[in-house]
């Protein structure tokens, strides 16, 4: 279910988006289809599309942005792109489609933010319900609010949390779905994986990993899916 549930998630991100290249993903809470693998490979030497066993992360993002009308490929996962500090993640909101704010434990709490056209698109709290604004009480300054422009996201987080009253939810921010038509984030360069999905034909999607030691490729696991229905 959890490989079913991040396939999909890079199937929405991606293959929605063919309009618009800015677009991330859609409901960000939402059950997953079925999902069957049709084949898989791994390679640790040479390449695949151009993407080169032992080039460095950002080398691999300028490749994969040069693919990216081609293969169709718009949305870049970033495994454990996980921050304890709001400041660090300023200048990175804008290079995102989602953000996830939780306690450090994980909550059914945590607050997630998805963005669309570099305006606040959707708002969801862990447990699955849905908000236009968040806090939901506070007023527009001491909120984020479906509809506002990404770039107040970080200054309007920063007033809440410095109200105090929601410290716990800041302790652990995460920061997964980068687009790839934005610049590079040096901070990928510290991921030990990313993963994109591109569409085959019909319903059938390549996904792709990328497998990285200290900041350069050491291997790319390919796999062929297939949604049903």
């Amino acid at each position: 279910m959890k490989k079913a549930f991040l396939f999909l998630l890079l199937i929405t991100a991606i293959c929605s988006c063919q309009k618009d290249d800015l677009n991330g993903p859609g409901e960000i809470i939402i059950e997953p289809p079925a999902v069957v693998m049709i084949s898989k490979d791994s390679i640790a030497t040479g390449q695949f599309w151009g993407i080169t066993i032992g080039q460095t992360s950002a080398e691999i993002y300028a490749k994969i942005q040069s693919l990216r009308t081609e293969k169709g490929i718009t949305s870049l996962g970033v495994v454990d792109n996980r921050f304890s500090r709001l400041d660090s993640i300023q200048s990175m909101i804008p290079l995102y489609s989602s953000l996830f704010l939780d306690e450090r434990k994980g909550t059914d709490r945590g607050i997630q933010f998805s963005f669309n056209n570099d305006k606040v698109e959707q708002i969801f709290v862990n447990s699955g319900q849905r908000l236009q604004q968040w806090p939901t009480l506070s007023n527009k300054t001491l909120s984020v609010a479906v509809g506002d422009p990404v770039s107040e996201v970080y200054n309007k987080l920063s007033a809440i949390k410095s109200t105090g009253n929601y410290n716990s939810l800041f302790e652990s921010l995460s920061i997964f779905y980068k687009i790839v038509s934005k610049p590079y984030d040096p901070t990928m360069s510290k991921s030990r994986q990313w993963y994109f999905a591109t569409p085959v034909v019909n319903k059938r999607y390549y996904l792709v990993h990328l497998n990285f030691v200290g900041g350069k490729l050491q291997s790319i696991k390919s796999e062929l899916w297939e949604t049903a229905g």
